[in-house]
């Protein structure tokens, strides 16, 4: 059975979006010496919740994830976080309850630096076909349809350069079920298909072909394991 590590964290920062205010996630410093990337803009915290249950089950398939615990924050931290979440624009606090939380956890994402620009569709076959691990980008063809998400867009691919190697992983989950609105959820179950419903999944369907689909159909069957 998969496990995560509780870990104490202490609030190191508030990464706001010029764009649009309410979208900003924090970061916090773990005991272990690692960063971690905690989110928090969605109404009772159903991004995070949302978040957990992909990362939780993207591990049982093998899809390229990046390490994530749960983290602890006492009680003298979330009082900073709370003061620093005032001075944030206006409406953000609406969506926040940190009451919510079960004992002080936090779900995490192991914060990664040296990012690989992916700015354009052009760019992504020619970046990410040229990591060590090319063939779990692949994976995202079948968990995405497994949990509904169809916020796979150029922004949510991630690739990190280890000296001279690249390393793939997918990431932003927050949005599965179609969104933080579980009450679509028996309606997406039949009949929602994620990898056709937006103009940028046409590009993402044109990388598939007669070499590659083999590797698609593999983390198929690795989600018809999960039980």
């Amino acid at each position: 059975m998969l496990e995560y590590k509780t870990k104490s964290g202490v609030l190191n920062q508030i990464v706001t979006n010029d764009i649009n205010p309410k979208k900003f996630y924090l970061l916090a410093d773990g005991e272990d010496g690692k960063q971690y990337q905690i989110k928090l803009n969605g109404i009772g915290m159903r991004h995070n919740i949302n978040e957990f249950i992909a990362h939780y089950l993207g591990s049982l398939s093998k899809a390229p994830l990046i390490d994530a615990c749960f983290l602890y924050l006492e009680d003298n931290e979330l009082k900073k976080l709370t003061s620093k979440l005032k001075s944030l624009p206006n409406g953000v606090l609406e969506d926040i309850d940190l009451s919510l939380m079960k004992e002080n956890l936090f779900f995490a994402i192991e914060w990664k630096a040296n990012v690989v620009p992916i700015e354009r569709e052009e760019e992504l076959k020619s970046i990410v076909f040229q990591t060590m691990n090319s063939e779990a980008f692949f994976s995202l063809y079948s968990f995405d349809q497994y949990l509904k998400n169809f916020d796979r867009h150029i922004g949510n691919h991630l690739v990190i350069k280890d000296g001279k190697q690249k390393k793939y992983y997918l990431i932003d989950f927050d949005r599965i079920f179609m969104s933080t609105n579980w009450l679509y959820i028996p309606r997406i179950i039949n009949d929602f298909s994620p990898i056709s419903s937006q103009p940028y999944h046409q590009h993402l369907i044109s990388l598939v072909d007669d070499n590659n689909i083999k590797f698609v159909h593999t983390y198929a069957n690795n989600i018809e394991t999960i039980s």
